[in-house]
């Protein structure tokens, strides 16, 4: 009965196991498939990450160029922006000192005009006197030039008596 059961069951035995090999191998070999796969894109994830470190690096020098460049561009627009605020200010200065010495200039003409009208009040009697004065004034101017005194004494006579 071992007999038969080993003549007929040994080549369905032998299919069965060597069909299981055939699977067992090809397991192996799909396997085998998997890991160089795996170990592709492995490499592939670790060339893109340092690539990732090389390119934010690349992004941050970008980026520090650009803000110092800016950073330059402000302050050149600053400095401009510094030199017109300050032209501006210098030249309403100017204005406001021009206006003042302008204010002050018809201030003082107003204050002469008003004092000079004080003390040149001039009534008949005043108007009399200065008349009268200017008449002996060319009287004794025309004396003294007969009598050939210098100029200079006549005009000093001519003062005082004004």
């Amino acid at each position: 009965m071992l007999g038969l059961i080993v003549w007929k069951g040994g080549p369905l035995l032998t299919d069965a196991l060597q069909a299981r090999s055939r699977s067992i191998r090809r397991a192996i070999e799909e396997a085998q498939r998997l890991a160089e796969d795996g170990a592709k894109r492995l490499a592939e994830v670790e060339k893109r990450w340092a690539q990732l470190d090389s390119e934010i690096a690349a992004i941050q020098e970008r980026a520090e160029t650009q803000m110092s460049s800016e950073e330059q561009i402000l302050r050149a627009r600053t400095a401009g922006d510094i030199c017109r605020i300050m032209e501006y200010s210098q030249s309403e200065i100017d204005r406001a000192a021009q206006r003042a010495r302008h204010e002050l200039k018809a201030f003082a003409t107003d204050l002469s005009v008003s004092l000079a009208r004080e003390s040149i009040r001039i009534n008949k009697r005043t108007d009399e006197e200065l008349v009268n004065g200017f008449i002996e004034g060319l009287g004794h101017q025309e004396f003294a030039q007969t009598t050939a005194q210098t100029p200079a004494q006549g005009n000093r006579e001519l003062v005082a008596r004004m």
